[in-house]
């Protein structure tokens, strides 16, 4: 593939996630092994080619900027890839024929399709099937979720509600049983966007979510603290790429988490887990809660 060709096709795809779920600078770095530089290039390029229609807007989120199409200026949605592809390949047709009527033809076609949303299909990973989904209040079929409550595969009608931190997780509310739910982005076979708008958002109960997996309404978030030596760091990081956020490190090499969590469950397996190289550990009633679950553990002779 020509360079000319790779740009392209990086535009295409730059534009495509800012139509859905944004794109972070780092995310750009990772995805196409580009500089900043080449990213600020890309922006203007694009912006370019849609001004006046839509710009670029920023959107915080933690330490980093997300780039967003705005939502307000972008076309209503019109097609899907597979649309999008026999339209091109009918105007193709038309070039040997009447090549000015081609030009005309195309000029308006192209204007219209690269100015719409494309509709999630088979191309959109389910993360931008979500995040189209949470963005136009449509509700989501989910397929084949292997759930551990019940031991077996499911399927849902969803109303997604929001990602907890580090997209690992989706919270939506359940049709079916009209509650919220928790659902492991990992665990999801496959998703379909439907046509259907939200009909049950007086049950939508928003709550705090924790990094480690775990909800609670904002009132009821408890906040923690521990130190812990680089391998534990290490390991944190890589189970919970969030927690590098809340992490700090001291003269002596030592490094300090400190955050909300919604219950000492998910950030206590941890803990247990690391117990010998985690110290300092507060509150006191987190220190309580690990010694109960020791106490009650198979493994604790209580006499």
């Amino acid at each position: 593939m020509t360079n000319t060709k790779k740009h392209l096709h990086r535009i295409l795809d730059i534009i495509r996630l800012l139509n859905t779920n944004g794109i972070t600078l780092n995310e750009y770095k990772e995805k196409f092994a580009k500089s900043r530089n080449q990213f600020l290039n890309d922006r203007r390029l694009i912006e370019d080619i849609f001004f006046p229609l839509v710009t670029i807007y920023e959107k915080k989120e933690g330490k980093f900027n997300r780039y967003l199409f705005t939502r307000n200026e972008v076309a209503t949605p019109l097609f899907n890839s597979i649309d999008k592809q026999l339209i091109n390949e009918q105007i193709t047709k038309i070039k040997d024929i009447d090549f000015s009527a081609y030009k005309r033809i195309y000029k308006n076609l192209d204007f219209l399709i690269n100015n719409s949303i494309l509709l999630p299909d088979e191309g959109y990973s389910i993360l931008e099937k979500i995040e189209y989904a949470i963005k136009n209040n449509l509700r989501i079929h989910l397929y084949n979720y292997s759930s551990t409550h019940r031991s077996k595969v499911d399927d849902f009608i969803l109303e997604p509600i929001e990602f907890t931190p580090g997209r690992k997780m989706l919270y939506a509310l359940d049709v079916d049983s009209k509650r919220c739910k928790t659902f492991k982005i990992s665990r999801i076979d496959s998703i379909e966007v439907s046509n259907d708008s939200f009909s049950k958002k007086g049950l939508h109960i928003k709550k705090f979510h924790d990094l480690f997996g775990f909800s609670c309404i904002e009132e009821e978030k408890k906040h923690v603290s521990f130190s812990m030596n680089k391998i534990a760091f290490l390991l944190l990081c890589e189970e919970f790429p969030y927690a590098k956020n809340k992490i700090t490190q001291n003269t002596e090499g030592e490094y300090k988490f400190e955050d909300n969590v919604a219950n000492y469950k998910g950030v206590g397996r941890f803990v247990l887990g690391m117990i010998d190289l985690i110290t300092d550990i507060r509150p006191i009633e987190f220190q309580d809660y690990l010694k109960n679950v020791v106490k009650e553990s198979l493994f604790f002779d209580a006499q």
